[in-house]
């Protein structure tokens, strides 16, 4: 199976992007679009830690709350869209202390507030 990642400076768009690719994504990526790809929590495992990373899309991917420890460690992390992890889940994101923006994709969007800071 082919894949598709497009590119640009410090932003790529993986939405067709494969496990196995994800331990090359650079480290000083700022954002990532994953939505929609057949990610999944061993593929997330890979990823290199993310020292710059300020947006993050894995909504509509096949990873589950097993993954939020490897996001947890992102720590300049400002958004996550992730749709496919129940908001009850969220906890061990408290980590994310510059995080401003987190949408479940439904009525939850934005609840943040209870996060500690």
């Amino acid at each position: 199976m082919e894949s598709y990642m497009d590119i640009k400076k410090d932003h790529i768009d993986g939405t067709d992007i494969l496990n196995e690719q994800l331990k090359s994504i650079p480290v000083d990526v700022v954002s990532l679009n994953f939505e929609g790809a057949e990610i999944t929590d061993k593929g997330i495992s890979n990823l290199p830690f993310l020292h710059c990373i300020k947006s993050l899309n894995v909504s509509n991917t096949l990873i589950t709350e097993k993954s939020l420890k490897v996001i947890a460690t992102f720590t300049t992390l400002e958004k996550l869209w992730m749709s496919n992890i129940k908001s009850n889940d969220v906890y061990s994101l408290d980590t994310l202390i510059n995080l401003n923006f987190l949408d479940f994709g439904n009525s939850e969007t934005e609840f943040i507030d209870y996060l500690p800071k």
